[in-house]
């Protein structure tokens, strides 16, 4: 009998020991206010804990990137004080509440001995948006144009009364301290027109029109978005930047009623302002200048992570160029969609990221110009593919050396430093540089390639 209960027990005893083998460790919980940290078989388990648009987790431990599974391309493992900053981004939607941000693998036990520190962008807190689409009713539609250059905005029309519209009265207000009108072209023209004289226009800030349709000739303006006029406009010296508003002080619409002989019936409509934003869109988060934001563009950006700079002492800093955060989607028309213009806080962090993410995979609307505006955007973009490259302020610096055929505009601005153009035997075609000034030495090799330089050159 007692050598029954030694076998049993001997049993008992096994079973424990193989039950306890299967388990490496127990599983632990931490939180924060971003995410909990979950681990289980010596694996961290990072899920959102409010809707977020990027997450940045700092953790006393040696982590590789390989080591963080994540849904999103858009992460970044990097060396920081006493272990590893991991930030991660989604674009449009970001991570909902209670969804798995990423995996860390490792030998990890409890999330409480490793210093776990995050930071997040929350969902509809870091951005805002401009909207271009045409709306019902009289509207200004939206609109960008270069610092000092020249412009129109249109003004149109959309479910406007029930009736032909016999006539409108429409009186438009802007910043005369921002753009002078200098033309306005009737598109849908009447039988009588008024228009107020140009220079009592840019004195009062008043743009006054009216105009009145024949009989048997009247406007219909129903769901298709009708433009009633073209107006053009300079911007004034000095504006390098501005969001200005167009404006109705007043908006009437004239249709008859044929039941009352023909009595004219005068209605206000809807009126929404539009915007002149004055500025140079650019696409954040495309770094290599390659017109996309993709993945090329990450690894430029992991590599200064975390680095800070003074912002007011130092702006043209070469890290502001990765500095794209928090941003705006600025512009209107084509780049209502993209976060186009930066407001720099001098931290390269997870906030840049997520604008990176915002943008990722858009493109720079067809037809628009890269304006270069120091020398490490210059850089970018010898190496990248464009095949113009527009100087849009003066630069100082040497540039890297040109291998490519590409046109270079330096649009009037000068360049101070030495530039060379070494283009290899067998690439054949023609290159220009555009008028303005070259201060330093300018070297030229391209058996096959014609140049036309029509900058200055002082050596």
């Amino acid at each position: 009998m007692k050598m029954r209960n030694c076998v049993l027990l001997i049993i008992l005893a096994t079973m424990l020991l193989l039950s306890s083998a299967c388990v490496h460790h127990d599983s632990f919980k931490y939180e924060t206010e971003d995410a909990v940290f979950l681990v289980g078989n010596g694996l961290i388990e990072v899920v959102a804990r409010r809707n977020l648009y990027g997450l940045d987790i700092y953790l006393e431990a040696e982590v590789e990137p390989e080591d963080v599974d994540t849904q999103t391309p858009l992460k970044v493992v990097v060396p920081y004080e006493k272990g590893t900053v991991i930030a991660i981004a989604k674009g449009r939607n970001g991570f909902k509440k209670g969804e798995t941000i990423a995996r860390i693998a490792g030998d990890f036990t409890s999330p409480a001995d490793l210093g776990i520190v995050t930071e997040s962008v929350f969902k509809n807190t870091e951005f805002v948006s401009q909207s271009s689409a045409p709306v019902d009713g009289v509207y200004i539609q939206d609109t960008w144009v270069q610092p000092e250059g020249a412009g129109f905005f249109i003004i149109g029309a959309r479910n406007v009364l029930d009736e032909p519209i016999a006539g409108f009265d429409l009186v438009v207000g802007f910043d005369n301290s921002t753009i002078e009108i200098t033309a306005v072209t009737s598109l849908k023209p009447g039988l009588t027109e008024i228009q107020s004289d140009i220079t009592d226009t840019n004195a009062n800030g008043k743009l006054e029109l009216a105009l009145a349709y024949a009989r048997n000739s009247e406007l219909t303006i129903g769901a298709m978005p009708v433009n009633l006029y073209k107006v053009f406009y300079n911007v004034k010296t000095g504006i390098t930047y501005a969001n200005s508003e167009i404006s109705f002080d007043s908006a009437e619409f004239t249709w008859l009623d044929s039941s009352q002989s023909w009595l004219p019936i005068k209605e206000t409509v809807d009126a929404t302002s539009g915007f002149i934003t004055v500025g140079d869109p650019v696409l954040l988060g495309d770094f290599d200048l390659n017109d996309t934001v993709n993945v090329q563009d990450l690894p430029l950006f992991a590599e200064h992570y975390r680095e800070i700079y003074d912002v007011g002492t130092d702006p043209e800093n070469p890290l502001s160029f990765f500095d794209i955060g928090p941003a705006t989607r600025f512009y209107g028309d084509s780049w209502a969609n993209i976060f186009s213009k930066a407001s720099r806080d001098g931290n390269i962090d997870i906030v840049d990221l997520v604008v990176l993410a915002q943008n990722y995979y858009f493109s720079r609307p067809a037809n628009h110009t890269t304006f270069v505006k120091n020398i490490n955007e210059l850089n970018a973009a010898i190496e990248g593919d464009a095949d113009l490259i527009v100087l849009g302020a003066n630069i100082t610096g040497s540039p890297s050396v040109i291998e490519r055929i590409v046109d270079l505009n330096l649009n009037g601005y000068t360049l101070t430093g030495d530039l060379s153009v070494n283009i290899p035997a067998g690439i054949s075609g023609d290159m220009t540089i555009f008028a303005g000034t070259i201060e330093g030495s300018f070297n030229f090799t391209g058996p096959d390639v014609t140049l036309f330089n029509y900058a200055t050159i002082i050596p």
